[in-house]
């Protein structure tokens, strides 16, 4: 029987957490173990400072971040839709790729919103300095 229960967990702390964290392992587990829940050991790591800490999807060091290369992507994405169109860039065919992309700016708006405004904003591509993605050809 499978029991319902947490897919992902994540924790984090300070410098007295990462002197910790071997025992605070242990425990956890423990615990999951007494719920009737299993502990997949190949996926468990602990992401210490230094390190690109993964989480979700999203860089989650110092402050919750998307990754740089998402980033640089989806910027190189825009702005080829404003050189060559938005259809040229559609290579999965989404049906609706202008919404897709609405919803992709307004991920990295939501996370960190400085990154998001340089994806909404650049002086080269008109003259009021923004991208408006129901104006794109």
């Amino acid at each position: 029987m499978k029991l319902p229960g947490a897919t992902h967990l994540a924790f984090s702390g300070d410098n007295d957490f990462e002197k910790r964290v071997e025992r605070f392992g242990v425990t956890v587990a423990a615990i999951l173990r007494e719920e009737g829940l299993r502990v997949n050991h190949r996926k468990t790591r602990v992401m210490r400072r230094g390190v690109r800490q993964h989480l979700a999807g999203l860089v989650a060091n110092d402050k919750l971040n998307i990754a740089r290369r998402d980033f640089d992507q989806l910027k190189a994405v825009l702005t080829n839709c404003v050189r060559f169109g938005l259809e040229s860039q559609n290579r999965d065919h989404r049906p609706d790729f202008r919404s897709h992309l609405y919803g992709r700016v307004s991920f990295v708006e939501m996370i960190n919103p400085q990154k998001g405004e340089r994806l909404t904003v650049s002086p080269r591509t008109n003259p009021t300095g923004t991208i408006n993605l129901q104006v794109l050809p």
